[in-house]
């Protein structure tokens, strides 16, 4: 059993709004992509088309000699980078097949 497994159920959800690329949640804008961010944007649409359920399954194409988890663990990471309010994170589900997400506070 994965981290994000339990009983999440936080007041809000984030918002992908794919056509202004950009996420929000609670009404603050967290980031607006100003050029193409394929692989984040893949993530993003994934949780939302599942409507930003706690745990989703990695998105990413497999790419062949590259380690999956590793590359999940990066995109991750450069996806909280892009956070510019820290209002939420994501994470690994601690199975490296799957990404989380949660409120920092709710």
């Amino acid at each position: 059993m994965g981290l994000c497994m339990g009983k999440l159920n936080p007041k809000s959800k984030p918002k992908w709004t794919k056509k202004l690329h950009e996420i929000s949640y609670d009404g603050v804008i967290l980031h607006r992509f100003g050029r193409p961010a394929p692989v984040a944007e893949l993530i993003l649409d994934a949780f939302h088309e599942q409507n930003w359920v706690c745990r989703i399954d990695d998105p990413l194409r497999p790419i062949p000699g590259r380690k999956e988890s590793e590359r999940l663990r990066r995109q991750i990471e450069a996806l909280n980078l892009r956070l510019n309010k820290p209002l939420i994170r994501f994470f690994m589900d601690g199975t490296g097949t799957g990404i989380c997400w949660k409120p920092v506070k709710d």
